[in-house]
């Protein structure tokens, strides 16, 4: 009886360490993330990853042509700080099903925003990198339910098929738009649709030329972090 229960004992050992273990390196890396699915409206399969736990979520939208990998760190930081945090592939992207088409890439920011609130999140963010920012706008604007606020890095008003010109002004959350000034393109776009959006708006420019979430890895990353800290502590 006594070698059963050792067995049974050690049995259960190897499989929670097996689980625990692959939750450790779903993100490929040192970050804990837990390997996540869910489906869109029009029947794509994201593959996605969730750090940390808490009731307010951020859904992460990562930019043209990296995946969801480029999230990953600042996932764990959110997660360090008590959020919970979603990252995922769009369509076409990473681990994904489907074939790009950025065009539609707002039904798969609006199925990360589903699939997170149902895990019992109370309030949800969304913030996007570059296209992903873009996405994120028009979702936020088609929302009947509000959230409680949109980031953007380096995020244009249109980019190839994907437009926000009319959802923008229909965004009435808080808003923080966010590029570098040496990234020309993208500063040009941070600020058009800072002046086509309404209060309550931020538009906070850094030094530097670093794109998107490529900004985290830059000189400015830590004032970055800083900044989008704040904007969800006061917003939550």
């Amino acid at each position: 009886m006594k070698n059963k229960n050792t067995k049974t004992k050690a049995f259960l050992i190897l499989i929670l360490t097996l689980l625990l273990t692959g939750v450790a390196c779903a993100s490929g890396g040192n970050a804990k993330a837990q390997r996540v699915s869910f489906t869109t409206e029009d029947g794509i399969t994201l593959k996605g990853r969730i750090f940390g736990m808490g009731n307010i979520g951020i859904v992460l939208s990562h930019m043209y042509p990296k995946d969801q990998k480029s999230w990953f760190a600042f996932a764990q930081v959110l997660a360090d700080n008590g959020y919970m945090a979603l990252t995922f592939d769009f369509r076409g992207y990473g681990e994904s099903g489907g074939k790009k088409d950025i065009a539609l890439i707002d039904r798969d920011v609006k199925a990360a925003l589903d699939f997170i609130e149902s895990w019992g999140t109370e309030k949800v963010f969304l913030m996007g990198a570059s296209m992903g920012g873009t996405a994120s706008l028009k979702v936020a604007a088609k929302e009947k339910e509000e959230v409680a606020g949109i980031i953007t890095i380096s995020a244009p008003v249109e980019f190839m098929g994907l437009s926000a010109l009319n959802d923008i002004p229909l965004v009435k959350e808080p808003k923080l738009f966010i590029a570098s000034r040496k990234d020309s393109p993208a500063f040009q776009g941070a600020r058009q649709l800072y002046d086509l959006s309404s209060e309550p708006r931020h538009l906070m420019v850094f030094e530097g030329a670093s794109h998107g979430t490529d900004i985290f890895s830059g000189e400015e990353e830590k004032n970055v972090e800083l900044a989008i800290l704040d904007f969800l502590s006061r917003n939550k």
